[in-house]
């Protein structure tokens, strides 16, 4: 489900879980079958686009699994939307890829399925756990950390970055709110 923008400012720590803003690129990696596909919102394969992201969910134990994550490129330390977008479009490896200069990250969010399981059914506190038991963390593959309490100290606390996400931990499937945060200029 794609974020919707919110001007709410109170999120009790009960019922929601809290992360912050990736700007980046919303991908699903599916591994079926011995296959593995990247694939962007309108179906497209990234696999050539990004193929250090493919070798990390290929390299997993778990052989079956569909995740929801995304794509970014740091710029000192943030993700950068601009950066990435200098990666997106290159689908020749070695010619354009490498030579991009462009290093990315794939951060997972959501489990959609494990094993054959269905985890959306889950509540989404339960489910943002399994990621971490089913997945190896790593380079470039991240679990994106989740908050379970103090949602008004994130947003107050993140000046460089001003978006985090509010999530109900009692919604199916995942209803996420977008915020601005308030950020002194």
């Amino acid at each position: 489900m794609l974020a919707t923008l919110s001007d709410r400012r109170q999120f009790p720590d009960e019922g929601w879980i809290f992360e912050r803003k990736l700007d980046g690129v919303r991908v699903p990696v599916v591994r079926e079958g011995g296959r593995l596909a990247l694939l962007s919102r309108t179906g497209r394969p990234l696999d050539d686009t990004c193929p250090e992201i493919v070798a990390a969910p290929a390299a997993q134990s778990c052989g079956d699994f569909t995740v929801d994550g995304e794509i970014v490129a740091f710029t000192h330390g943030r993700t950068d939307v601009a950066r990435l977008q200098q990666r997106m479009g290159l689908t020749r490896p070695r010619q354009d890829v490498e030579a991009s200069g462009v290093a990315v990250t794939y951060y997972v969010f959501d489990l959609l399925r494990l094993e054959g399981q269905d985890p959306t059914r889950l509540p989404l506190r339960t489910r943002t756990s399994l990621p971490r038991r089913a997945l190896a963390a790593r380079s470039p593959l991240r679990l994106t950390p989740h908050r379970n309490a103090g949602g008004a100290e994130l947003r107050d606390g993140i000046p460089r970055h001003p978006w985090f996400l509010s999530l109900r931990d009692d919604r199916k499937p995942r209803e996420v709110v977008r915020e601005r945060a308030v950020t002194s200029v």
